[in-house]
C-alpha cells in the first residue's frame, strides 16, 4: 500500500492546474503557477470521465455552427459569398480542431460549470471522426 502511494504522488502533483488572469484580462489554464499571478487558483479536476451527454451536447454544437450542406455539386457552385465564407470557417475549425486532437494525449474541454475535463479516448476518438467529417464536407481540396 505504501509503495502504490509513493509511485503514484509524483503523478498527482503534476496533475494541479491552475487559473489566472494575465495582464490582459485573460483566462490563463496552466500546470505550472506563474510566479508573477498572486491571484491564480487551482483549479479542481474530474476523473476524466466523459459527460453522459457529450455525444448530444457535440450534436448540439455542430448544428449551431455548421453551416447547412450543400446536397450536390451544382449548389456549390450556387452559393453565396456568406455561404462560401461560412464553409471556409467551418474548414478551418474542423482543421484545427483535428490538428489538436490528434497533437495532444490528453486533450481536455470545459464543462458547463466551468471545469476542465480530461476526455476520455471514446469522446477523442468521436471528436476526431466528427472534425474528419466536416473536413469532408467543408473543406473543397
Amino acid at each position: 500500500m505504501a509503495l502504490a502511494v509513493v509511485l503514484f504522488a509524483p503523478h498527482a502533483a503534476a496533475a494541479e492546474v491552475y487559473r489566472w488572469k494575465d495582464e490582459n484580462g485573460n483566462t490563463v489554464f496552466s500546470e505550472r503557477r506563474p510566479p508573477q499571478a498572486k491571484d491564480a487558483a487551482i483549479v479542481e479536476l474530474k476523473s476524466g470521465k466523459a459527460a453522459g451527454d457529450a455525444t448530444e451536447r457535440l450534436e448540439k454544437a455542430r448544428a449551431q455552427f455548421a453551416p447547412p450542406k450543400p446536397e450536390s455539386t451544382p449548389e456549390k457552385a450556387a452559393l453565396t459569398p456568406e455561404q462560401r465564407a461560412k464553409r471556409a470557417d467551418a474548414c478551418a475549425q474542423a482543421r484545427d480542431a483535428l490538428a489538436i486532437l490528434q497533437g495532444n494525449n490528453r486533450p481536455r474541454y470545459q464543462a458547463d460549470d466551468g471545469q476542465l475535463i480530461v476526455m476520455d479516448d471514446a469522446l477523442k476518438a468521436a471528436r476526431i471522426a466528427d472534425a474528419e467529417q466536416k473536413i469532408g464536407e467543408y473543406c473543397d481540396d
